[in-house]
This record gives structure tokens, sequence and C-alpha cells, in this order.
């Protein structure tokens, strides 16, 4: 089986071009192919060549997401993609076109266990976790389409299906891709994370080391009981003081 590169850095990809005794320098080649030109086969890379392509096609692959459905918003604005992954998991992409730029929703894992109410995403529960590189996928998608109309991404919300605070890790290695300039190069404080309140993953992400830079709940309702009618995290999953929380957040960031 083929190994996908689609979503490794550049450091990633140094590491597992060893084995074939490339020099580094091929690595952000290869990246700035995938990235920023769109390359979705080794052929398009002509600055590499004849043999080399043939030599990484026999043992890698570029694979981002298949387009299963695209709705359209009567106004043209809105575009939803169902995306599926290599293995026919299937999530849900939203391009919004707006007046201040184009910003895209974004899902993290496939369904959601959250329980919430009013969120049709946790209606058969979570499939399972998506990886940093398939979070990756969803947003050059959308990006490589812009792009032929002379555009880019400019803000993005983690507020598709799934909850991200509960694929932290995953999560995390998502927005040190799409920050970092060899992928897409895009600014932290262009990115918001939508959380249903997962308390021990909220402290850490609050840390200088963190490139979280903003987040805000899915529902802002007054009274106690209104919230537990329509979220199971807050209030009921995660009772604990803030002082709890923040000793859970440094014995983990010291583990």
């Amino acid at each position: 089986m083929k190994q996908n590169l689609f979503g490794k850095n550049v450091t990633e990809l140094q590491d597992v071009l060893v084995p074939l005794g490339l020099p580094k320098f091929r690595a952000k080649q290869i990246a700035q192919w995938m990235y920023e030109k769109g390359a979705m086969s080794f052929d398009e890379m002509t600055n590499l060549s004849k043999d080399l392509r043939a030599k990484l096609s026999e043992t890698f692959e570029i694979f981002l997401a298949t387009p299963k459905d695209i709705l359209q918003s009567k106004d043209g604005k809105t575009s939803k993609y169902l995306l599926a992954f290599a293995d026919g998991t299937a999530v849900e992409s939203v391009l919004m076109r707006q007046p201040y730029g184009n910003s895209i929703c974004i899902s993290t894992q496939a369904g959601c266990a959250m329980g919430c109410a009013f969120c049709a995403s946790t209606l058969h529960g979570r499939a399972r976790d998506l990886t940093g590189g398939e979070m990756l996928a969803e947003t050059v998608f959308i990006d490589q389409l812009l792009r032929k109309e002379g555009q880019k991404v400019d803000t993005m919300v983690l507020m598709g299906s799934g909850e991200p605070l509960m694929n932290y890790d995953n999560v995390l290695a998502f927005l040190h891709l799409v920050h970092d300039e060899a992928v897409l190069g895009m600014s932290y404080r262009s990115i918001t994370l939508s959380t249903s309140g997962i308390v021990p993953n909220i402290y850490p992400s609050r840390t200088r080391a963190s490139p979280f830079r903003s987040r805000f709940r899915s529902m802002r309702l007054k009274t106690r009981c209104a919230r537990r009618s329509c979220r199971s995290t807050t209030n009921i999953r995660w009772r604990m003081s803030s002082r709890r929380a923040r000793r859970m957040a440094t014995r983990r960031s010291a583990a």
C-alpha cells in the first residue's frame, strides 16, 4: 500500500524520503507542489527528473479527498461540499463568500459524541477522529477552487461536525500545518475554534505555546437549565472547579 504524502510538513517529508537517499531540499520542492501549486500527482512536478518522479510514484501517492456532493445557495455565496477520504469516511465542509473575504467551516471529526440537542452531526454518534492531514485536505480542496478564481481562503472556523477539543492532538497538528509557510501560511488570528466546552482541554489551549487565539461556545443561553437541555458538556460531563481543571492541565503538560 502506497504512503500518502499529503498532510506532511517539510520535516516529515524529509524523514520519509530518507530511504530513497534524496537530499533534504527535495522535500521542500514536493511540499511546494502539493500545497502551493495544487499538484495531485508526481508527474506534475516538472522540476523533478522523470526517473525521480517514477521512483516516487512507486512508493508514495498524493490524495486529498473526493467530492461526493456539492450544494449551492441560491445567491451563490455559500457552497457545501461532502468530501470523502481514503477509507470512505465523509464529512461536510462549507465555503462562505463574505464581504470581508472567503471564510470556510471545516469538520474535525466524522460525526460527534457530544449529544447536543440542536446539532444534527451528533445523531449517529462519532465515527472517528479526523487526522491533521484530513483537516488540511478540507482546507486545501476549497483553497484550490478559490485560486482558480484568483482568490484564497481568508478566515476559517472549526465548527463543522465534531468537537475540536475532543480531538485535541490532531487539531493542534492541523493548526501548525495550516500555519506553516511551506503549506498555506495562514495566520492563527484568522482561525477560530468553536467548542461546546471541554474544560480540561480549554486551559492547555490558552498557554503561550498553543496556537489557539480565539474560541467561542456553540450556544449562549441565559439559564443553566436551558444550557443543560441543549448541551451535554460544560455543566454535566465536566463538572469541576476551575482550580481542578488547571491542576489537570498542569499535570498533562508535565507528562
